[in-house]
């Protein structure tokens, strides 16, 4: 956390805990925000959802050979 929001740690103990709690709460807001532009870009581009794959489809259509 202190690294997305660039201060030390030792400001984030001084911080009364209502500030401590908005900040939280706004970065919450942002990753969020991160999460869904993501899914967005992803929906958007032609990569295929890894989640979706199903070997045995591929394996089925495999050529048989004889021992």
């Amino acid at each position: 956390m202190c690294n997305q929001i660039h201060i030390q740690p030792s400001e984030l103990d001084n911080m009364p805990f209502y500030e401590f709690e908005q900040w939280i709460k706004n970065l919450n807001e942002h990753n969020k925000e991160e999460n869904d532009k993501q899914e967005k870009e992803q929906k958007s581009s032609n990569i295929p959802d890894v989640s979706s794959f199903n070997p045995s489809k591929y394996l089925n259509n495999l050529p048989k050979f004889n021992k």
